[in-house]
């Protein structure tokens, strides 16, 4: 058996994470579908398409200077032991983080293990686009 769902979520100068320059503050909206099947009632498989849309800001307000970004994220989880959502095995299909000034900052494309281990493309935040990002945020 599957379900189909569909979901808009909002966040308002939400704490997101922590940069030398101070803490992230996001306002977004996220846009999601997904497709969960079931085998005996238990979860077996989740595929999930996500668009986010936002702003981020050192403000927990979300004062100007403000920087736009979007990310595109794209997963298929396939439950190892049905229902346990602990079992996860996680296929990235191309997800990233655009920011505005900055380009692409966050790839992956890859497969996540149950225990933490991802195989395939995967840049995260660095020292140097912390720091680029600083300066937008800044300015």
């Amino acid at each position: 058996m599957n379900c189909d769902t569909s979901s808009v979520s909002h966040l308002t100068n939400e704490p997101v994470v922590d940069l030398p320059c101070g803490t992230i503050y996001e306002t977004s909206t996220d846009s999601r579908h997904a497709t969960r099947w079931y085998r005996d009632g238990l979860l077996v498989e989740r595929i999930v398409q996500s668009k986010v849309r936002g702003t981020w800001s050192l403000s927990p307000t979300g004062a100007s200077p403000t920087v736009a970004f979007m990310a595109d994220l794209s997963w298929d989880e396939q439950f190892l032991v049905p229902g346990d959502l602990s079992s996860d095995s996680e296929t990235s299909h191309g997800n990233f983080i655009r920011i505005d000034g900055m380009g692409s900052l966050e790839r992956d494309a890859g497969h996540w293990l149950p225990d933490g281990t991802h195989h395939g493309l995967l840049t995260i935040f660095s020292a140097e686009s912390d720091a680029r990002l600083c300066a937008l945020l800044a300015s």
